[in-house]
């Protein structure tokens, strides 16, 4: 796709500022009440405060639009450019009071391979035209990635340093400082070097840190670090080997010699630590929460420590900056019993936008004006819930049959407020993607659709799942559909033992690593499930690593499923496509005719052997869908289509 056509895609928008909040109704709510995409996210504050941008839901499409923040709290829009199933509006970031600087991406194809690629643009408010930062003869020399900002340069409003391949054979990346308002010339702060792919930048937009692979073959990773006046690179990929404790790079002090970095040496979980660059040493330990790993570590333009982010149900901050911490008490003071997140600064720190949610209640922005000391509302995510009460999410754990502990949440049917009152409920066991993801105790959609068709949810972090420390992490390495799928498994039967869901009313349901873990629950235990429901799933485990090992990282990042040769007869068992013969009950298979992600053929393959084994099994490809059901269309479909499905192999 030629990206100059973008140019220009910019329309006039209707407010979305009239809706009004839901009302409870009679059951069962509407199926769009769940599956509409959230009303409105990316909220960003200009600095000054006079305009927000935000992205806004439009009959299922966003439109990324600028906003004039008013002194009363009202809101009226000025311009927005509205995505479509080709092509949408990644990210968006305010680098001066008069600049937005924008990432647009859409699917391409780049040697028989399907893709994302993405440029970027400059669009000052009040102006009609987009502006591509980029300028080419032709589009063959565009690369595939052109928006992987490094720093934004609170000294320089006029530039940012951008990551990208700069001459037309380089294979690696290399840092350009990139002008913001016009298509000027791109100077280079930073060389590519072999075997480096990402490159940080210190709170000065010094480039500071590099991490890649040390060969082609990505056996290995490359880690190299330097001082902020150094002309020599310090290689400390030894703190990146595969064997070694989790290390990673998450900030840099305003002394010079000293970077923040996260470290399971001592600690399972992990804690951040002061790492002294020139001698390669660990220092003082600056954080530590021995049941979660760290979220997101917070610096300051100054390059002080502000805040970290863990959390075992719900986020939490350990805010070290004390005129910050003064703050979030007042905003939780206000907001008692809920989640508090500061989702982003202005460039000047005097606007703040904070999500504030819980277990049962959608997210909602508020704008904080720090300096007027008062708060401005934005509508709901999800309006037509905002009155309905929503089904009780309950923390739990169970016991693997090797003993070790699995963390999980019971989402309640509507109506029912404890676990107490739950008595032979028709379940639903519903493991999540990644798999090197968590579950968190917050508002799902999936789960809460589910809870008002009066159905019981259990998510579970099994083992592999990210959050509970590197030995936990790596207990599920090479264990798709062994030891992972046991902790599913003993999650599903703890629930009928205890009595909270009855025997003969089990459906396991799951996305991408959840649809496979759905598929061989219904190949391994065929008693147990009445049904599953596979979303994308990944049904040929030699198939995922051939294609993950199209993309740059992807044979590391597929090491924890298995070795092509080596684990051939493992990958071959624990493969659904292969044991389609085995499964009893009925499947649904969804997948996106687009994901880029997980290859629709593993859907399809696994139909076709399915029908061959005269299994029952229903087959739907939405046309342009996503990995992610990120069209609004297909949410909405996916949740009724499984409605039906269940209520035909449960009810």
């Amino acid at each position: 796709m030629n990206h100059r056509k973008i140019k220009g895609r910019l329309l006039k928008y209707v407010s979305i500022f009239s809706l009004s909040a839901g009302t409870a109704l009679a059951e069962p709510l509407p199926v769009e009440y769940f599956g509409r995409l959230p009303a409105l996210k990316q909220v960003r504050v200009a600095p000054g405060g006079d305009h927000i941008t935000m992205q806004v839901n439009s009959d299922g499409f966003y439109v990324s639009g600028i906003y004039k923040l008013h002194g009363d709290g009202s809101i009226s829009n000025i311009y927005g450019i509205k995505e479509d199933k080709e092509r949408w509006v990644r990210t968006f970031r305010w680098v001066n009071p008069n600049r937005i600087v924008m990432s647009i991406g859409f699917k391409s194809r780049r040697w028989g391979t399907d893709s994302v690629e993405a440029r970027l643009f400059g669009l000052t408010p009040g102006e009609d035209e987009l502006e591509a930062l980029f300028r080419y003869e032709s589009d063959e020399i565009a690369k595939q990635f052109e928006d992987v900002i490094v720093s934004f340069l609170y000294d320089d409003p006029e530039h940012i340093l951008v990551s990208y391949r700069y001459a037309y054979r380089d294979r690696y990346n290399a840092v350009m400082k990139v002008p913001v308002n016009k298509r000027g010339r791109h100077s280079r702060v930073q060389r590519a070097r072999t075997g480096i792919h990402n490159w940080r930048a210190d709170h000065n937009g010094i480039i500071r840190l590099g991490t890649g692979f040390k060969t082609q073959r990505e056996k290995e990773r490359r880690m190299i670090i330097r001082l902020p006046d150094a002309r020599e690179w310090q290689d400390i990929s030894h703190r990146a080997a595969r064997n070694a404790p989790d290390f990673s790079v998450r900030g840099f002090s305003a002394e010079p010699n000293i970077a923040y970095v996260e470290s399971s040496h001592e600690h399972d979980t992990g804690a951040l630590y002061e790492y002294d660059i020139l001698t390669d040493s660990f220092g003082e330990k600056v954080f530590y929460d021995a049941a979660s790993e760290i979220g997101r570590v917070l610096t300051g333009r100054d390059g002080r420590l502000r805040g970290i982010s863990f959390g075992e149900e719900l986020d939490k901050i350990e805010w070290l900056d004390p005129d910050i911490k003064a703050e979030v008490k007042r905003v939780k003071a206000t907001f008692k019993d809920k989640a508090i997140g500061l989702v982003r600064e202005s460039i000047d720190a005097k606007f703040a936008v904070y999500d504030v949610s819980g277990a049962t209640e959608p997210s909602r922005f508020y704008i904080r004006d720090r300096e007027a000391k008062k708060f401005f509302q934005l509508p709901s995510t999800y309006p037509e819930l905002e009155q309905i009460s929503l089904g009780e999410v309950v923390a739990t754990k169970y016991t693997a049959r090797d003993g070790l502990d699995i963390p999980a949440y019971i989402t309640l049917p509507f109506g029912i407020q404890s676990l107490e009152g739950l008595k032979d409920a028709p379940f639903i066991v519903l493991p999540h993607g990644g798999p090197t993801a968590r579950d968190f105790r917050r508002f799902d959609y999936w789960t809460q659709f589910f809870a008002s068709r009066g159905y019981g949810v259990l998510q579970m972090n099994f083992r592999g799942s990210a959050g509970y420390g590197q030995s936990f992490r790596e207990a599920g390495d090479r264990e798709w559909g062994l030891s992972m799928q046991d902790d599913i498994t003993d999650g599903a039967n703890w629930l009928v033992e205890n009595g909270y869901a009855a025997k003969d009313k089990l459906a396991i349901v799951g996305g991408s690593y959840g649809g496979y873990a759905a598929l061989m629950g219904v190949v391994k235990t065929p008693d147990l499930y009445q049904c599953a429901v596979s979303f994308a799933g990944v049904t040929d485990l030699p198939g995922i690593i051939k294609q993950a090992r199209q993309y740059v990282g992807g044979k590391a990042g597929t090491q924890h499923i298995g070795r092509l040769w080596k684990d051939r007869a493992s990958l071959r068992e624990n493969s659904p496509i292969n044991r389609a013969a085995d499964i009893r009950v009925p499947v649904l298979l969804v997948h996106g005719e687009d994901d880029r992600v997980v290859d629709v053929k593993q859907s399809r393959k696994m139909h076709r052997a399915l029908q061959s084994a005269d299994k029952p099994v229903k087959y739907i490809e939405f046309p342009k869908g996503s990995h992610k059901l990120s069209i609004q269309a297909n949410r909405i479909a996916f949740l009724r289509e499984t409605e039906n499905f269940l209520d035909g192999c449960m009810k």
